[in-house]
């Protein structure tokens, strides 16, 4: 879905909002081979998240460009492929305060294109998008059912092109709130961070937002992912002067029968506006 937000704003280079369905070229590096049985089950979780919860609700932030920050509030219901997602974009004067909540000094973006702050809502047909400061609302197809979104054998996510480019292969995301994949169904993660085992190691399980974790880490980054569902709850990578480069936070988190429902959305209220 077309969104209506600036682009070099809202689209950043952690791993939100990605949809793409291969990856070609350079980023597409061979799968290792070296990969433990404690990897391999924690990889092909991650890749197949999507089946192992029906709902899920809760809060993350994502790092934008410079210094800004995404801010998605999200309720998701596989089962019937409706979702709602609000998403705020603030500029913030340390990663660190974006990941712990304190948005004190938080800014919220505003500039000639409007205050980048809109809601996402699949209404299991159809997709809108409607942005709270212009009051501009789009509407697409394109709502896609978990049952669309085929498992890929692992030895078949890799491919090459007729002209040779080496590809992968993604599952079609059926999260319908494109804002929430990098955590939720964090199949580009695992395909570039954890793709070469060599290059991180599994720590054990920590416990973040009362749930249990596997933590893993690298030379230039740490993680954690849900135990039961794959999801990626917290992820911080560094640059060569230990700064923080990107990251990925669930602030709050729900699945299944503790998870909220999707609200239902007067749409009626955006149709006047276009």
């Amino acid at each position: 879905m077309k969104m209506l937000s600036k682009p070099d704003v809202a689209m950043n280079n952690s791993y939100s909002n990605i949809e793409t369905s291969v990856v070609s070229g350079p980023d597409a590096a061979e799968p290792s081979t070296s990969k433990t049985d404690e990897q391999t089950k924690l990889i092909l979780k991650m890749l197949n998240s999507i089946d192992y919860y029906d709902k899920a609700s809760g809060r993350l932030v994502t790092k934008g460009n410079g210094n800004s920050f995404n801010d998605v509030e999200f309720e998701i219901d596989l089962t019937t492929a409706r979702s709602y997602s609000h998403i705020r974009q603030y500029w913030i004067d340390s990663p660190e305060s974006a990941m712990s909540g304190d948005y004190t000094k938080a800014e919220l973006i505003t500039d000639e294109y409007g205050t980048y702050d809109f809601i996402n809502y699949s209404d299991g047909e159809r997709l809108h998008s409607y942005n709270t400061y212009s009051k501009v609302h789009e509407v697409t197809d394109g709502v896609v059912s978990r049952t669309e979104s085929y498992e890929i054998p692992d030895g078949e996510r890799r491919y090459t092109k007729p002209d040779g480019t080496p590809s992968w292969r993604y599952r079609i995301n059926p999260l319908n709130c494109d804002f929430a994949m990098s955590s939720l169904f964090p199949q580009m993660f695992v395909l570039d961070v954890l793709n070469d085992t060599e290059k991180w190691r599994i720590d054990g399980l920590q416990t973040y937002l009362d749930r249990e974790c596997i933590s893993v880490s690298g030379t230039d980054f740490t993680a954690l992912i849900d135990e039961k569902t794959g999801v990626l709850m917290k992820y911080i990578a560094t640059d060569e002067n230990g700064d923080i480069s990107d990251y990925i936070c669930v602030q709050s988190i729900a699945f299944d029968g503790e998870a909220a429902d999707v609200r239902e959305i007067d749409i009626s209220e955006w149709e006047g506006a276009e």
